[in-house]
């Protein structure tokens, strides 16, 4: 992937797009510079933000003495350590860095970057299976009478659920979301400002306008990162409080058939869609889409529904090229006066409110557009999984009308719950 000080703007674009799709990152910094950044400490920032891992190594070390070295990797974990409070043991690669790197990536624990990605998950699908035993075992002691009451009761919920589903997207179409907007542009706008000081001096000290855009853009992206998955997570959390009000009466049946925290589980996980941090399969989702014929439907809802805030800070960042011109060409003159310094910063001030009110303009139709994603993702996820238990009591139903070995088939089940329980102890 391009490298982060890259000035080219498709580099940074391809960088905001990758942020979201890796699963951990390899960082290079040479002993020339010696030292991380704050643009490389926000970019690294963004990664964390992203809930990405990441090894940091510190290249071209036959260029310097040893104990150079060694000091150069201390000054670097501490650095790391202060701006992002998590340890990292810098690696140092000298002229032999092809031969080198490939045996210390090597180092890095596959097992345990594939358990951070797909642990939560295969928990997840785990209590969705013992769930639906559950349901089906207390189906197979219940009555057909009340196996057919609560059948018609969850197909209610579920026409219900699908009212609320299209009331809302509506909603959301005309809906402007101005407090989640205003949240998103006064980020940005915030961090720009802070920075003002410090642009200001680049431009005096000659700095190119590709470097300034550059620094810039970097800025954005690591104020609107953390304020978008905020954004995501609240419209995720108010979209199941919503669907579990419309269906609070269906917490009784599910009771009844030895669920009684079904709801309150299956709420908790679509409000958690929303979440950035946990969206690391979203790289999945194209995945799912091409091959869904062969996917089980708990999987295709937790992979199908990830992603939905993921998609939007890319091109928010673009925006801020909008505004750019304007600055660049005080930039480009080198004048170290003080008049000339406080023209400057005048000047970036002034482009600050600009860029806030196409930032705005631009992500309002995104924000909808995520919103609508949204609802119908947690809406699948709310469908799929109450639409799951109806079946299992209607396959049970059927063994009770048909008179099949009732004993025997709650004992396989059994056995089969035992095995997920310690399936998931083992995880």
């Amino acid at each position: 992937m391009p490298g982060f000080d890259s000035p080219r703007d498709d580099h940074n674009k391809a960088i905001a797009s990758y942020l979201n799709k890796g699963v951990h990152y390899v960082v290079l910094t040479s002993v020339e510079s010696g030292t991380v950044t704050s643009s490389m400490s926000r970019q690294l920032q963004d990664i964390q933000n992203m809930g990405r891992s990441f090894s940091f190594f510190v290249s071209k070390a036959n260029l310097r003495s040893p104990d150079d070295v060694e000091k150069i990797i201390e000054e670097v974990r501490n650095q790391v350590e202060d701006s992002l409070g998590i340890e990292t043991d810098p690696k140092p690669l000298g002229k032999n860095a092809g031969a080198e790197l490939p045996k210390l990536v090597s180092s890095i624990d596959p097992e345990s970057l594939f358990a951070g990605i797909f642990s939560e998950a295969v928990e997840e699908l785990i209590d969705d299976a013992v769930s639906a035993i559950n349901m089906k075992i207390a189906a197979l002691k219940a009555d057909q009478g009340k196996n057919r009451m609560a059948i018609q009761e969850l197909e209610e919920s579920l026409a219900k659920l699908e009212k609320r589903r299209d009331r809302m997207a509506a909603e959301a179409q005309s809906n402007h979301f101005d407090a989640d907007v205003d949240a998103i542009v006064n980020a940005a706008g915030a961090a720009l400002s802070s920075k003002v000081d410090e642009l200001t001096e680049m431009a005096m000290n000659g700095a190119s306008s590709e470097a300034i855009s550059q620094e810039m853009n970097a800025v954005v992206r690591s104020s609107v990162i953390p304020a978008i998955n905020k954004v995501s997570q609240n419209a995720s959390e108010r979209i199941s409080t919503s669907f579990q009000m419309e269906l609070r009466g269906v917490e009784n049946t599910f009771s009844a058939f030895d669920n009684p925290e079904f709801m309150a589980k299956l709420g908790t996980a679509a409000a958690s869609l929303g979440d950035v941090a946990k969206s690391s399969l979203t790289s999945l989702t194209s995945m799912a889409k091409k091959n869904s014929a062969a996917l089980g439907a708990a999987y295709k809802t937790i992979v199908g529904a990830l992603g939905i805030a993921t998609n939007v800070f890319a091109p928010v960042v673009e925006i801020v090229l909008l505004f750019l011109p304007e600055i660049i060409s005080f930039f480009t003159q080198k004048s170290r006066e003080n008049e000339q310094r406080e023209k400057i910063r005048s000047q970036i001030l002034s482009s600050i409110p600009k860029m806030k009110q196409e930032l705005r303009e631009k992500i309002t139709p995104v924000l909808v557009e995520q919103n609508v994603a949204a609802i119908n993702a947690i809406s699948e996820q709310f469908d799929s999984k109450i639409s799951a238990m109806r079946d299992e009591i209607k396959k049970a139903n059927e063994a009770l009308e048909n008179n099949e070995d009732v004993v025997v088939k709650m004992k396989n089940l059994e056995e089969s719950r035992a095995t997920l329980n310690n399936l998931k102890k083992s995880l």
